[in-house]
């Protein structure tokens, strides 16, 4: 009984490795029976790539890590952050002088990037899996000092904040709890989409997180975005069992 694991970039805290030719190997840090679907990675997923989940998803566990970076598009500067939203259980932002909205506008302004993840979870209900499990993406970093470190060295974000007349000399992080918010946004949609699919969905369990609800440091990668092989390891194992216990 084989596990294989695919996905966008945080799929690569759990061993799936972007370079190289489309293919299935072992996850060289498990000791489980997963499989990667590895290589491929040009910044996206193909519909190559895509192609290769189904053809080789007979028989298996799918384990899916779909995108996790749509709350920081457009949300990550000090100065993109314009507005705040009523989400239960989560607080109000102390940011000043910014405009409350309806969830459902930030529901809508994010819904169509799981577009694409509908169709590819439907066509894999077609492809023999033995089950279907699509994983919550880790939450946001909770120290915008870290954050700036590594958002001054990328280019990438230096011309997002240029394109947006962001003065770079003045360059700041968005709150973490406003960040944190749209983080849940995102993820609950992608939840609505799963479970009106009939498929399972898993959480990041909460010992993962710190008291705040984002990442827990020690599991950081040294990037803007992502986890570490740490965090890796303990959410293969934890949707490992979770998909055995059912």
């Amino acid at each position: 009984m084989e596990f294989l694991l695919a996905g966008h970039s945080h799929s690569f805290a759990c061993g799936v490795k972007a370079l190289g030719d489309i293919r299935v190997e072992p996850i060289e840090s498990s000791q489980l029976p997963i499989l990667g679907l590895m290589g491929g990675w040009k910044g996206s997923r193909t519909t190559e790539y895509w192609d290769a989940l189904k053809e080789n998803a007979k028989d298996k566990h799918v384990v899916l890590f779909w995108a996790g970076n749509q709350h920081n598009l457009g949300f990550m500067f000090k100065e993109e952050e314009t507005f705040d939203f009523y989400l239960k259980r989560y607080g109000q932002t102390e940011t000043k002088n910014v405009a409350f909205v309806p969830k459902a506008v930030v529901q809508e302004h994010f819904s169509s990037s799981f577009s694409r993840v509908k169709k590819i979870l439907s066509e894999l209900q077609t492809c023999d899996c033995l089950s279907i499990t699509v994983v919550e993406t880790p939450p946001p970093k909770g120290d915008n000092d870290f954050l700036l470190k590594f958002i001054k060295q990328s280019d990438h974000f230096l011309k997002l904040a240029e394109k947006a007349g962001i003065n770079l000399e003045k360059l700041d992080v968005s709150s973490p709890l406003f960040r944190l918010k749209l983080w849940k946004v995102c993820q609950d949609l992608l939840k609505d989409i799963c479970n009106e699919m009939n498929i399972r969905f898993v959480e990041v369990p909460e010992e993962m997180k710190a008291a705040d609800g984002t990442l827990d440091k020690k599991y950081w990668a040294n990037d803007i975005t992502h986890a570490n092989s740490e965090y890796g390891k303990a959410i293969v194992q934890y949707v490992y069992d979770k998909v055995l216990e059912e």
